[in-house]
């Protein structure tokens, strides 16, 4: 069978099987969720998103409530091929098979309002908006469902006519300013186009010229060494004897410490590191990948250097500032990877993928924290160069940066109380202060108070600190998932969390997934410390949750899943059904309901 020939649907909605009405339209983050009621109930039902010209962009994920009534959701920012939803407009249908047998329609209740229940997503550090508009279909027969999709770019702002004008200085200056911007980003999207077909040749040399052995490129753009889930890797293939198999290269250079004008340049680097390799591990963003088209020969793998914690990043973050474009450096992976299944949707929603390309493998960096001689030798050494900590109970207050990037990243010390906190340690107990690395002002701890707190800020691994601590003080950092393993408490102090949700963004509900007990002031937390009050249960059913695994091979799986070809069945399986689920969306052919016809 030709796998391009086009399926036919047919319309049998004039045979009046079954009625179709919307009762709620809501969002969560870039989730579109429907609640519909269809009757007669049936099973097996499946619904589309179709544009005027009858072409399918969508199939909605279904879950049926009770007694007909639906719940559908789809991700605007991927709804299975990894790219937003395009620009069009869509109704919603029902089909049984290859029959088409209801269009949607929404509730009396609801239509009023259907106008105020659009979404405008705003992206590109807000320069361009993706805006969803519901509306109701002109149409005699019922109250059908439009919806508009639209990818808009801001206009800048030319004022009112009453408004002073600028004076001809000014005029000179401000026309002089756009120009030297209008040439610095020409210049540099020409750049990018020469960069383009620079790889392409040399992509095209590499491949030809292979000498039976794969190049493996390990590439962070963040930092100047390789570090956490890449170092992992590299190191246990040196380990296994795979650099002899594999030719590996390293790239790692901080695109913060390179002026812009010598932009270009750096770029072209990674640029020629990418042309050579044929795996890339990453950890983090890369902004040559946001314009870099890759071979499709390319595998690339994200192992993002932080476990599933609550701030919203990538594309889970699209609505608020600082977010990437409908085209990004994310889109490129072919995998991610996860501590565990159950959260694989976590990483597939930030990075604008499928949860199926988001493999359960572990994170490296937890293979040498998890081993019991690493950890004797890391007490050891950590004993033995702060002698003051020995036989202490270990405070460890580790919370996550405020700010929006690594310019503007900080913390209030203000709200730590240091007094407090250095009284309650009385002789028995000493707080270590262990900041998000981005955050460079150091802790203001008083001078008369260093005998009990330290800051440990600049000390790269926090994972060490978690085998002499005793109580754990975070508020949204992902730190918290591997601390979570020893069982100890947590507390997350969290004076901000609605100002945190409402301006940067939870990828989900923040009290119902905490392995600890939450605080909202600092009497609070001093309080929970003085009583021991830790809800303490909570860090079991964490753990279970977010790590299928508890070993020393998640780098292992890494190497043979990816690198070795030895991924398991399943997971193949599960890759295969949703590219052909997708295959099968681009052949549907709903031109029987287009517009007109």
């Amino acid at each position: 069978m030709d796998g391009s020939r086009k399926i036919r649907m047919e319309d049998r909605r004039d045979e009046g099987r079954v009625t179709f009405v919307i009762t709620e339209i809501s969002w969560e983050r870039v989730y579109l969720v429907i609640e519909a009621e269809i009757q007669p109930a049936a099973e097996g039902l499946e619904f589309f998103l179709v544009t005027e010209q009858g072409s399918v962009k969508a199939k909605m994920e279904a879950e049926e409530i009770s007694g007909g009534k639906l719940r559908l959701r789809v991700n605007v920012t991927n709804p299975g091929y990894c790219s937003c939803l395009p620009s069009a407009v869509y109704s919603l249908y029902a089909c049984d098979g290859n029959e088409i047998i209801a269009k949607a329609a929404v509730s009396s209740r609801i239509a009023e309002k259907v106008k105020d229940l659009g979404k405008v997503l705003i992206h590109d550090k807000g320069w361009a908006a993706f805006c969803i508009d519901f509306s109701i279909e002109n149409n005699d027969a019922a109250l059908f469902l439009n919806m508009r999709v639209m990818d808009t770019v801001r206009k800048a702002y030319k004022g009112f006519d009453n408004e002073k004008k600028p004076s001809r200085l000014a005029k000179i200056k401000n026309t002089g300013k756009r120009a030297a911007g209008w040439v610095l980003r020409t210049g540099h999207k020409a750049a990018q186009k020469c960069f383009q077909t620079c790889y392409s040749r040399k992509a095209k040399a590499h491949l030809s010229a292979e000498n039976g052995k794969k190049t493996v490129l390990f590439l962070t753009q963040q930092n100047e060494t390789i570090r956490y889930n890449l170092e992992a890797v590299r190191s246990r293939m040196e380990e296994r004897g795979l650099d002899q198999d594999f030719e590996t290269r390293l790239y790692a250079r901080s695109l913060a410490s390179v002026p812009k004008r010598k932009w270009p340049s750096y770029e072209f680097e990674v640029v020629k590191e990418l042309a050579c390799a044929d795996y890339v591990f990453m950890d983090d963003h890369s902004p040559v990948l946001d314009w870099l088209v890759p071979d499709k020969r390319l595998v690339i793998t994200q192992l993002w250097h932080a476990g599933a914690g609550y701030k919203a990043v990538g594309y889970s973050r699209w609505g608020h500032t600082s977010t990437p474009g409908p085209v990004s450096c994310h889109r490129r992976y072919t995998y991610g990877i996860t501590p565990g299944r159950e959260i694989a949707f976590f990483f597939s929603e930030q990075f604008g993928i499928n949860e199926e390309q988001i493999l359960p493998t572990g994170m490296p960096r937890m293979d040498k924290y998890l081993d019991k001689a690493h950890m004797e030798e890391t007490k050891r050494k950590l004993y033995e160069e702060n002698p003051a900590w020995k036989g202490k109970k270990v405070i460890l207050f580790a919370p996550t940066y405020r700010g929006f990037g690594r310019r503007t990243a900080h913390y209030p010390f203000e709200k730590i109380d240091f007094q407090r906190l250095y009284d309650f340690c009385g002789s028995g107990s000493v707080v270590l202060f262990k900041m998000h690395p981005w955050v460079m002002d150091p802790v203001p701890i008083p001078e008369n108070m260093k005998d009990r707190m330290f800051d440990v800020t600049r000390h790269l691994d926090i994972n060490d600190f978690y085998y002499i601590t005793d109580i754990l003080i975070s508020d949204y950092s992902s730190g918290m998932s591997e601390y979570a393993l020893t069982g100890k408490p947590v507390l997350l102090y969290a004076f901000d969390e609605l100002q945190f949700a409402y301006s940067r963004g939870f990828h989900r509900e923040y009290s119902r997934n905490v392995p600890g007990k939450i605080v909202h002031t600092f009497d609070e937390l001093m309080e929970a410390l003085e009583k021991e009050d830790f809800d303490t249960w909570k860090s079991a059913a964490y753990a279970r949750k977010h790590f299928d695994y508890t070993d020393t091979s998640s780098s292992d799986r890494v190497i043979d899943w990816i690198l070795l070809g030895k991924m398991p069945e399943d997971i193949r399986e599960r890759i295969a059904a949703k590219e052909a689920e997708v295959e099968r969306l681009r052949r549907l052919d709903f031109s029987a309901v287009s517009r007109g016809k």
